[in-house]
Parts: C-alpha cells; sequence; structure tokens
C-alpha cells in the first residue's frame, strides 16, 4: 500500500505500527463497526511474487481457524487495489522483547504469562498448527496481563524457494535436509537442520521465550548468525537458576526440559508444559500465602487489649488502644507489622506459637486494659515467638488522659526491644484527634464508633454514627471523628444501604473537614480518594490521595488496596493492582476481605484459574465469606461448569444476607445454563425488593445480560452510572464485556465513567 493512501474497503488507516518479514501493520478504524483494528498487508515488493503472496496468506487460514482468549483474532481477509490484507484483533500493550528490556521481570508474571501462551499453542497443536516462529517480539502483553500469540505466518508451510533474512528476523533458507525456517536464537534443532517439526518444536521455542524472560538474555545467542546456529544444535542453555537467584527447582526443571535437543526427551505436548506451570505456579503461592515462612525482616503482631473492665463495652478502648499502636509503629524503619483485620481475629486464649505461623511474624504484642471511670491499668508484654521469651513487659497505672504517653511508651520500648531505628521521616505528631483538641470524652466516642463501624451491619453502622456526630459535638475540631464518620457515609454507599450518589456527596463534605483539620492522618486522604474514584470517577485525583495516604504511611493497607481498586477499574491495570494486593495480603495475611478481592481481580482479567485458587484460599479462612462464592460463581460459569456456578452463587447470596444484587447474579447464572424459567421468576423477585429499598440497577443489568435482552442492559448499566453504584464498575471485566460486544453505546458509557 502507497503511504498516501488512508482508506482500505471500509477501514480507515490512522498509522504505521509496525513492519517484519511477513507484511507491514497499521492501526485502522472498522467504520462499520466503530472499532480498532490491525491491519496486516504485504509489502509492495513482494505482493507480485506468487510464493510470497501464497505465504502471506496461509497466516489468515492458520490464525483464523483459531478461537482462544491468549490468541491475536483474526477478523477478515480481503483485497483493495490490489492489495491483500489481513485484518486482526487491535492489542494495545507492550511485547515481550520490549517487557524484556525494561526490566527485570517477576517471575510469577512469568510463570502466569507462561501458563497462557502455553494454553494458547496446545490449543493451535490439537488443530494441527505448529508456531514455528515463536518469540519475545510475536507474544503482546495487554495492559490487562494477558499474553496475546501473534504472527502464526508460518504454520504448515509447504516452500520450496525461500531466502534468508537477518539475525533478528525470521530465517528461511533451503538445506540438504529440508527447508530451515524460524528465527535462529528460538528455533529447534530439528528445525535448524530443515526436519519435519510438529509441536514439540514449538515446545522448545517456548522454553528458549521463558528462559530469555527470566535472565534477560537469549539462551543460544552468539556473536554470529552461524555460531548461534550451532549453539542451538550442539551446546546446552545455561539453566536459568545459575543466572538468578531465587528460581525454584521445579521452574529451572520445567525450561530445561523444554530446551532438550531431542525431541522425545522433551515435554510430549504444550498441554504437559501447562501443567508443570500450574504446579509452579501452586508452589509460589504456598510460598507467597503460607504463614509458616518467617520472612527475615523484623515482623510484629500487636493482638487487641483484652478488656478487664467487666463491662462488654468498653472492649472498643482496648482494640482501640492496640490500632494506634500498630499505628505508631507502622512508622518504624525496617518493621513489619501486621494489619489490624488480621491480629484483630485474634482474640482471648491463644496458641502464640499458631499466631505467629498464621501471621508469618517473629513477635507478638499482647495487653490486657482495665478502666474504671478516669483510671485505666493497662499492661503489656513483647513476646519472641521462636522460644516464647518475653523480650519486654511493663504495667502502667495512670490517668485516662495519660493514655497517649502510655501508647508512646510502648512503641518505644518495642523499638528498643527489637533494636529498630524510628525512621528519619516520622511526623512528629501522630496527628490523633486527642492531641490537636484533648477532649477524651470525644476521643472515647470516636475509638467506640470506628470499633462498630468494623461489624458493617446495620446495627453496628447505626451505632458507629450515633458515635462519631456525638464526638463531633464534644469536639468539633476532631479530625479522626470527622474522616471516620465519612467512612460510615462511605460504607452506606458502597454495600448499598442508601442511593450511593446521596451517601457518596454526604461523606465528602465530612472527609473536606477532616483534611481542614489535618492534613496528615492518613485515613482522610485514603475516603478522600475513594469518593474521587467512585462518585467522581476522577482516577488520576483519586490516585494522588492514595500515594499522599502512602506517603505518611507505606503500611496502611487500606489506601493500597484502594489504589488497585483504582487501576483495575479506571485503567484495567491488572498487574500492577496484583503486586499491591500481594503487598497488602503481606500485612494482612488472614483477612478474607482483600484475599477475595484478589480473587475478583484475576477474574476480572480473565483468568479464572487463577480466581477460584484466590476464592477458594479465603474460605479456608472464612468458609461463609460472600464474595469469595460470589466470585467463584461467575468463574465456574466461564469454564461452563453451570451446576457448581449457580450452587455457588447461591451460597454467597444467603452468606451476605440476601442482598439484591444476588438476584441479578442468579438470574445472569441460570440464563448462561440455558434455563428458561428461574431468570424471569429471580428478576420478578428483584423487582418485588425494589419497591421496599434501595437496589442498585446493576442487579438487572446482569439479569439482562444473561437473557440476551442488551436494550434494557444497556438501560440499566446507565442508571447504575448515574447513581454511582459502585457496581456499575463491574461491567468493564469479564465475564460481563463480551455480552457487550463492540455495541458503541457500551463504550459511550464506559466514557461516563472516564474508562475510555
Amino acid at each position: 500500500m502507497a503511504s498516501s493512501v488512508t482508506t482500505l474497503l471500509h477501514y480507515r488507516v490512522l498509522e504505521k505500527i509496525g513492519e517484519g518479514g511477513m507484511g507491514v501493520v497499521y492501526r485502522a478504524i472498522d467504520t462499520r463497526l466503530d472499532r480498532e483494528v490491525a491491519i496486516k498487508l504485504m509489502p509492495p515488493d513482494s505482493a507480485a511474487d506468487p510464493d510470497r503472496k501464497r505465504r502471506f496468506m496461509i497466516e489468515a487460514r492458520a490464525a483464523s481457524a483459531l478461537n482462544h482468549p491468549n490468541i491475536v483474532t483474526i477478523h477478515d481477509v480481503a483485497s483493495a487495489d490490489g492489495t491483500d490484507f489481513l485484518v486482526m484483533e487491535y492489542v494495545r500493550g507492550d511485547t515481550i522483547s520490549a517487557r524484556i528490556k525494561q526490566a527485570a521481570m517477576p517471575i510469577a508474571d512469568v510463570v502466569q504469562w507462561g501458563i497462557q501462551i502455553a494454553d494458547a499453542l496446545a490449543k493451535a497443536h490439537l488443530a494441527g498448527i505448529v508456531h514455528r516462529d515463536l518469540k519475545p517480539s510475536n507474544i503482546m502483553i495487554t495492559p490487562d496481563g494477558l499474553a496475546k500469540v501473534m504472527d502464526f505466518g508460518l504454520a504448515k508451510l509447504d516452500e520450496t524457494k525461500l531466502t534468508a533474512a537477518s539475525a533478528d528476523e525470521t530465517l528461511t533458507l533451503q538445506t540438504q535436509a529440508g527447508i530451515l525456517i524460524g528465527t535462529m536464537a528460538y528455533m529447534s534443532p530439528e528445525q535448524a537442520e530443515g526436519k519435519p517439526v510438529d509441536g514439540r518444536s514449538d515446545v522448545f521455542s517456548f522454553g528458549a521465550v521463558l528462559h530469555e524472560m527470566i535472565t534477560g538474555r537469549r539462551a543460544f545467542q552468539r556473536e554470529s548468525s552461524i555460531s548461534t546456529l550451532v549453539a542451538v544444535l550442539r551446546e546446552d542453555a545455561p539453566s536459568v537458576a545459575s543466572l538468578r537467584g531465587g528460581i525454584s527447582t521445579a521452574l529451572d526443571h520445567v525450561i530445561g526440559r523444554c530446551l532438550r535437543k531431542d525431541p522425545a526427551r522433551r515435554f510430549q505436548s504444550m498441554t504437559e508444559v501447562k501443567a508443570a506451570l500450574e504446579d509452579v505456579r501452586a508452589e509460589l503461592s504456598s510460598v507467597c500465602c503460607t504463614a509458616a515462612v518467617v520472612p527475615e525482616t523484623p515482623s510484629i503482631a500487636v493482638l487487641p487489649f483484652s478488656n478487664l473492665s467487666g463491662d462488654k463495652e468498653n472492649e472498643y478502648f482496648g482494640d482501640g488502644l492496640a490500632e494506634e499502636i500498630i499505628n505508631a509503629l507502622t512508622r518504624v524503619e525496617g518493621l513489619r507489622v501486621i494489619a489490624r483485620t488480621s491480629s484483630f481475629r485474634f482474640r482471648g486464649d491463644l496458641d502464640l506459637k499458631e499466631v505467629g505461623e498464621k501471621l508469618s511474624v517473629q513477635h507478638v504484642l499482647e495487653g490486657s486494659v482495665r478502666k474504671a471511670g478516669n483510671r485505666i491499668r493497662v499492661t503489656a508484654q513483647l513476646i519472641s515467638i521462636a522460644d516464647d521469651s518475653h523480650l519486654w513487659s511493663q504495667r502502667y497505672d495512670r490517668e485516662l488522659e495519660d493514655i497517649f504517653e502510655i501508647q508512646d511508651e510502648i512503641a518505644r520500648a518495642i523499638v528498643e526491644g527489637l533494636k529498630l531505628k524510628l525512621a528519619p521521616s516520622e511526623p512528629a505528631s501522630q496527628a490523633t484527634c486527642t492531641r490537636q483538641a484533648g477532649n477524651m470524652e470525644a476521643y472515647g466516642l470516636a475509638l467506640q464508633g470506628r470499633y462498630h463501624l468494623q461489624k458493617l451491619t446495620p446495627d453496628g453502622l447505626a451505632r458507629a454514627k450515633a458515635c462519631f456526630e456525638q464526638a463531633i459535638s464534644l469536639d468539633p475540631n476532631c479530625a479522626m471523628a470527622h474522616t471516620s464518620l465519612s467512612a460510615y457515609w462511605f460504607s452506606l454507599g458502597a454495600i448499598g444501604l442508601m442511593p450511593p450518589r446521596q451517601a457518596f456527596a454526604t461523606a465528602r463534605v465530612a472527609a473536606d473537614k477532616a483534611l481542614e483539620l489535618d492534613n496528615t492522618l492518613p485515613e482522610s486522604h485514603a475516603v478522600a480518594g475513594a469518593l474521587l474514584m467512585n462518585h467522581e470517577y476522577d482516577w488520576e485525583g483519586a490516585r494522588r490521595e492514595f500515594e499522599i495516604a502512602l506517603a505518611f504511611n507505606p503500611s496502611a493497607v487500606i489506601p493500597r488496596a484502594h489504589l488497585a481498586h483504582m487501576l483495575v477499574n479506571g485503567y484495567g491495570r491488572y498487574q500492577e493492582a496484583a503486586a499491591n494486593m500481594q503487598r497488602v495480603l503481606e500485612l494482612d495475611p488472614v483477612s478474607p476481605a482483600y484475599r477475595a478481592v484478589t480473587g475478583c481481580y484475576f477474574l476480572f482479567a480473565g483468568n479464572t484459574q487463577r480466581a477460584i485458587e484466590e476464592s477458594t484460599l479465603t474460605l479456608q479462612t472464612d468458609p461463609a465469606y460472600h464474595w469469595a462464592h460470589w466470585t467463584l460463581g461467575m468463574s465456574y460459569s466461564e469454564l461452563g461448569r453451570h451446576d457448581e456456578a449457580i450452587a455457588s452463587m447461591q451460597r454467597a447470596f444467603e452468606f451476605s444476607g440476601r442482598n439484591p444484587i444476588g438476584f441479578g447474579a442468579l438470574a445472569f447464572l441460570h440464563a448462561r445454563a440455558g434455563h428458561a424459567d428461574e431468570p424471569r421468576q429471580l428478576l420478578d423477585q428483584l423487582e418485588a425488593v425494589t419497591q421496599t429499598r434501595y437496589v442498585s440497577t446493576s442487579a438487572h443489568c446482569m439479569a439482562y445480560l444473561g437473557l440476551g435482552q442488551l436494550d434494557d442492559a444497556l438501560k440499566a448499566f446507565e442508571t447504575s452510572i448515574e447513581n454511582r453504584d459502585f457496581t456499575a464498575q463491574w461491567f468493564r471485566h469479564t465475564p460481563f464485556r463480551a455480552h457487550f460486544k463492540d455495541d458503541p453505546r457500551y463504550h459511550a458509557l464506559l466514557g461516563k465513567m472516564n474508562m475510555e
């Protein structure tokens, strides 16, 4: 195609994005369907050659026969003005080759992408197609973390007259044994000898790609093309473990077996390779998630202080004291402090050895509080898990007004006991509400409100609101109470107990007041960011707030979890979100909420197997955690396991207290399973509930999607966006986005949320 040509049939060409031996690639717009596509066309000097033209068309026939999420889709094969071209899925992202040049690739990512690539090649081999030119530049990684295999142009070739290209490009030449075709640094020995090849040749090339992803260098690259070819034929690749630390024996073995010279000694199929990599992934997950592995970094869990007051209502005070100590310790350089969500799951008579193992910590702080009138007695002891020895213990009999001095003394004693140091950037003040205003009654009410807020039950929420409002009435300058009141209103909107738009607007007023009083509280910036994200769809503004919160406290889990949510929903950047959630889980290892959310993110990214694994781990901690059951239901449905999907979703519905969103989710799954009556019955029940309380129209959207009623689904989706329903953001992701296909109305609605 001449550079002056800007249209081909109904495709409007925008820009050139690549070029290789098999053609030139452009980004274009399909004006009929209003979608971006990639167009690959033959160079003018090749179009006149019948053999080259035939080779070009082989890619279309080979790849168009494949339908797999990890293989670039061929939409069309066409000719215009004497130009032959392919119309393909336009894939955003980077090639693996580009990623290798940028930085060392995380091992977990390499394994995950390797599983996806292996699955794609297994599908191709099952269809009788051998790729024969697998290399890092022929594999894309999308922003949502999917690997996409491209360029099946050398598949099933039967050429008799070919030419040689440079070492970095596809090499094809005649040998005595037959045709040598591929890229030298990645081709199998049998390819290099021009012998017939089968799927095991791709196994070798796959091993070479994995080797380079891990080590950053080619397994067989030498100074010249001929010496590279000799290395492929005669020399063993160095083990990846010898070139990079931290490589498991299992992963090293998988790559080594892929790269064996004799095809009979390699894995005999990509299905075997995939299974082996899944075992490696399970091993990695075990290392990451099993608390028995105690890290070298000094670590501590602060358990809730026992309430010895005789009045159960005073339990909040022990929790508040422990939480304030946690907040102080997170500012200590070189100390890993377990978040309250995980550490507060351990109360009463405990086996501290078991606590240490489950939380992966070396030390535990436990204590008790007795509160009587304006007097308190606090005992605390720092215990080493290894030998159950007391590194430090102390008892304090003080006035209630001395509580902050007690907190400081305990924190300093821990720092000294563990031989650590305070971070140079530690704020001079811990910026609690009382240290600003000095009203102990307001402080106590704020602590009591936070205790009730954590329960997220109707009664707990009502009591929390009353406490926060009373605290503010006593002390209008209590920033912690304003922040907590903002979190209360945000929670009401997020879980659908009142119209989100109204709840978020009220929460914004309280958050602004908290920041006006004290802009150093990480919690205030976290809730402000959550509101920017969910009320205003201001993703960048939200990012700034979360980063400010983390600058004040890098160990804060709430802003980091919000940051992951922003990366998933605002930008579809699943890998970055997963990295942040991994850090959250390091600090909050037994939190069912955060592990369940991690599983949901894998579902949204299209990685259903990993979603199932994470959800199953969640349920080992809390068998009744509804969010994990929800993710399992959707994941099983994606795999066509409809009975299991519906059973899991029914459990999610019941464990959530029959949250109305469950009617829509169940209708969606029943419709997908081909059930005729259940979806309509569930829709009727959903309508009945809507008459008595606020219900997110996302529930209706799911039901209509399952039934194939796209117009109704889009209307419900639009209403959900207008209402600022938290769940509206789900429809950007798997398993819902495929149902909208390429409808321009859907993309316009995503634009309303600043997602396009």
